[in-house]
């Protein structure tokens, strides 16, 4: 049995994919707090440090990802703090537009980011694997459908593929086969890897 450890729901179908029918259960299903402080320098560092924190709590095998979309032209932007753009107090519509009006001066290229994402397998306190993926690239629009948002994924609501003239959302699925979300697929490779 791996803990997963997330509350968020499209997080952990991915991460369920990548176990290849492993048995896991999330946080909530284990009786777990969402209560690990997340801190690092870095996205993997974060990632690290939840599956270890977590591994002290749990018999077994403890997965943590950690996520963010690099905006190198956005001053002041951190990938670390993707999910908490803003601060805790914000929904993800009010995190949207904070977003939208601190990229107001941002034009052509300097709109353009990439998502990164980072893993870690735990046990015991000690990290047994991590690694991190650059994925998508993107342009970032300036404004979003709120009939298309998704929890979880408040990003995607502005994430447009330049090439594919397409929100993230309008994507087929075989165009989000080909191009959305290619770090869970770095990953998934390394992750299943690992586990054979």
């Amino acid at each position: 049995m791996i803990l997963i450890t997330s509350e968020n729901p499209h997080k952990i179908g991915k991460i369920r994919g990548m176990l290849g029918g492993a048995e896991s259960v999330s946080l909530a299903e284990a009786g777990l707090a969402d209560d690990c402080a997340e801190e690092g320098a870095t996205l993997l560092e974060i990632a690290e440090n939840k599956a270890a924190y977590y591994s002290k709590k749990f018999d077994g095998p403890v997965i943590a990802t950690d996520g963010g979309a690099a905006i190198p032209a956005l001053k002041g932007w951190d990938a670390r703090f993707t999910k908490r753009f803003g601060g805790e107090g914000l929904d993800d519509f009010q995190r949207m537009d904070l977003l939208l009006e601190k990229a107001t001066r941002l034009k052509g290229k300097e709109r353009e980011f990439c998502w990164i994402e980072c893993a870690a397998i735990a046990e015991k306190g000690k990290i047994i694997f991590s690694a991190c993926a650059k994925g998508d690239e993107g342009s970032l629009q300036t404004a979003y459908d709120a009939k298309k948002y998704k929890k979880g994924i408040w990003l995607c609501s502005l994430w447009f593929y330049p090439e594919l003239k397409k929100n993230f959302f309008d994507l087929t699925p075989v165009e989000r086969e080909k191009k959305a979300e290619s770090s869970w697929k770095k990953l998934d490779a390394e992750i299943k890897r690992f586990l054979a």
